[in-house]
């Protein structure tokens, strides 16, 4: 097959970006040719992958300001993900790059407006659950119009995804459908559940523990949105302190190390590939981020969810509902926490139904949307 060109669009947050990079490597490894317009602070991440990056060049990274809850900034957030002035980097880039299409993550909403202005096929990537995100809270982050209106586009009387991915001819959930809510009406004939995406290069973890160490792992993964949970986090990691237990503490890039006081049978690391550790875990303490309550249940391993926010805690209702998982509230006592470690220690059925669930997911969710995206470019533009 000749090789294609695509431009993927993404933001900085490392639960969107990590696995859609993922996808961009297989594409390099397929043969095709694969532009990033992101920001600057993923450039390593980029080059890693194999593609060329083209800098966001006047729209800064949004971050969440410290003790605000999401909620309370969600217009902010919005309105920079809609950036009138992103999207006209966004489209300038797809004018100069020409690919065959467009590979837009699902919370940019900026980056389908420049598609549709640029009369670019457009692939919709959402590493998140679907049925809430185009249900309910999709439409919240929807602030398109202002970037329309500077594109010449016309405006949106709604602005819903339903409205905002009109002319969207595919959308990649990286997600199981066996793992989201059930459908509330007929599935877009769009969407296409493909399957939490794998890095295909071999990862390597070495044990900082000795090899006859027999005491249950623990994975704990703090989110980049920490800093909004230390407390809770702290009591989580002391009540570990107090188990027969290994714990492996995965800080992320941009927790400092002295930022969390560890136990004395915790070791902590910047970064590890959760593929690399997780054959050795017996449980995994997270947040929720989709990608990594979906890794977890792909090996085995059952999940204790500390959310932060509601997308996580859906996550972690799911892994309950599949008998995989405990979630705890903000709030949760030490008490709740004990009670919960001990039980998915001590229960083999969750363990059981976490190896259920992995064979439910089973598949190359990579593979197939490379496919999905190869068949993508081969098609007409959307009109």
């Amino acid at each position: 097959m000749k090789s294609g060109r695509f431009l993927f669009v993404m933001d900085h947050l490392l639960g969107h970006a990590t696995p859609e990079l993922v996808l961009a490597k297989r594409l390099v490894r397929r043969g095709h040719e694969v532009t990033v317009h992101a920001p600057s602070s993923l450039a390593e991440q980029v080059a890693a992958a194999g593609c060329d990056l083209v800098p966001h060049e006047s729209v800064e990274p949004w971050i969440q300001p410290e003790g605000v809850p999401f909620m309370e900034v969600v217009g902010e957030a919005s309105r920079h993900l809609g950036s009138p002035v992103l999207a006209e980097e966004v489209k300038r880039a797809l004018d100069e790059r020409r690919p065959d299409a467009a590979v837009v993550d699902v919370a940019l909403s900026a980056g389908f407006a420049a598609a549709e202005a640029a009369k670019v096929r457009t692939a919709c990537v959402l590493p998140l659950l679907y049925q809430p995100w185009y249900f309910w809270y999709g439409s919240i982050l929807q602030q398109v119009n202002p970037a329309r209106a500077r594109l010449g586009l016309r405006t949106l009387p709604r602005q819903t995804p339903e409205a905002v991915l009109a002319h969207v001819r595919l959308i990649l959930v990286l997600s199981a459908a066996v793992f989201d809510f059930p459908p509330s009406r007929r599935l877009d004939r769009r969407v296409k559940y493909v399957g939490r995406m794998s890095d295909p290069d071999p990862v390597v973890w070495h044990s900082p523990w000795p090899a006859d160490d027999r005491r249950p792992l623990v994975l704990v993964t703090l989110s980049s949105l920490f800093r909004f949970q230390r407390d809770q986090v702290q009591q989580v990691l002391d009540v570990l302190g107090e188990l027969t237990v290994r714990v492996l503490v995965l800080r992320g890039l941009t927790i400092g190390a002295d930022t969390v006081p560890l136990p004395a049978n915790a070791v902590g690391e910047r970064w590890v590939p959760h593929e690399a550790v997780l054959p050795e875990a017996t449980i995994v303490v997270t947040h929720g981020g989709h990608n990594t309550v979906l890794a977890a249940l792909e090996h085995g391993v059952p999940v204790l969810v500390s959310p932060l926010m509601r997308e996580q805690a859906w996550n972690g209702e799911r892994a309950e509902a599949l008998g995989a998982g405990l979630t705890l509230e903000s709030d949760a006592s030490r008490g709740e926490i004990h009670t919960a470690l001990d039980r998915l220690l001590a229960d083999p059925s969750f363990s059981a139904n976490a190896r259920q669930a992995a064979e439910a997911f089973a598949s190359d969710g990579g593979d197939r949307a490379v496919d999905e995206l190869e068949r993508l470019r081969r098609k007409r533009w959307f009109r």
